[in-house]
């Protein structure tokens, strides 16, 4: 995974998503891209992290809005369950160990191996 994510198409691939509904559920439409420069430092990463995650969050909520009917289910927590950051990694989240555990599997999944 490193690899994919520290390549140079790794953002735009990750952006592609997934095209599997049994992955979608899992991992929502795509994952959490943080874009980090290998000279940058921590405070730097923590900057970028929470400006990523505030993105992320708006664009799922446009997302879901934009395909929403009157009897869709409620809109789900629009926190990524994947993140990506180069350099370091893939990190996985679910309501418990198991869960994000399946969901790092799922992302491995639907995502091409370089």
């Amino acid at each position: 995974m490193l690899q994919f994510i520290n390549s140079a198409q790794g953002r735009e691939l990750a952006f592609l998503g997934t095209s599997c509904p049994d992955h979608f559920i899992r991992t929502k439409i795509r994952p959490l891209f943080v874009p980090w420069p290998a000279d940058a430092g921590i405070a730097e990463l923590k900057a970028q992290i929470a400006v990523s995650l505030d993105e992320y969050r708006d664009q799922y909520r446009a997302y879901y809005h934009s395909f929403a009917t009157p009897d869709s289910p409620a809109l789900r927590d629009p926190s990524p369950s994947v993140v990506l950051i180069p350099g370091l990694g893939i990190f996985s989240f679910g309501k418990n160990k198991t869960e994000a555990r399946i969901v790092g599997e799922f992302l491995h999944q639907c995502h091409p191996r370089h």
